[in-house]
């Protein structure tokens, strides 16, 4: 029982599975059912990397740098801006490595979900970025003082 209404609760039912790298792909771990989900979703996956890849080399070519040199808002004036939901959309929502990497310049994105008790939801998150022991760094060519004076 909540002791306050004002309590945010973690409300969702998921379950998650590896697939990429392709090391970590293990298809016997992955439901049998509905016929077709071990395909569909391997080629999904596929080409959700082919989509993070393609942004991620736009990212940098927007920044002047090589397209490969990195690759392994929600706020508005300081208040949140609400997003109608668009049925069959991507959200790409950049993390802190992108932050980190790019100096400032793109900024992470935070991501409050309110649920709605009224009406489902399905969201297929993807993840896509360095390994866990990869060191993050801005990347040089973004460190010189006259960049670091544009970023808010």
């Amino acid at each position: 029982m909540l002791e306050n209404d004002d309590a945010m609760l973690d409300w969702r039912d998921y379950f998650d599975h590896h697939t990429l790298p392709l090391s970590r792909r293990n298809l016997s771990r992955w439901p049998h059912h509905p016929t077709g989900y071990r395909q569909v979703m391997a080629e999904y996956s596929d080409q959700a990397s082919l989509l993070a890849q393609k942004l991620l080399e736009l990212i940098s070519e927007s920044l002047g740098l090589p397209r490969q040199s990195w690759w392994p808002s929600g706020v508005e004036d300081g208040n949140w801006v609400t997003v109608q939901p668009v049925p069959s959309a991507i959200i790409v929502m950049l993390a802190d490595q992108t932050e980190i990497i790019t100096n400032g310049v793109y900024r992470s994105a935070e991501h409050p979900t309110i649920t709605n008790s009224s009406r489902a939801r399905l969201s297929l998150a993807t993840f896509h970025g360095p390994t866990k022991l990869k060191k993050v760094s801005p990347f040089p060519r973004l460190t010189s003082p006259h960049l670091l004076d544009k970023i808010p």
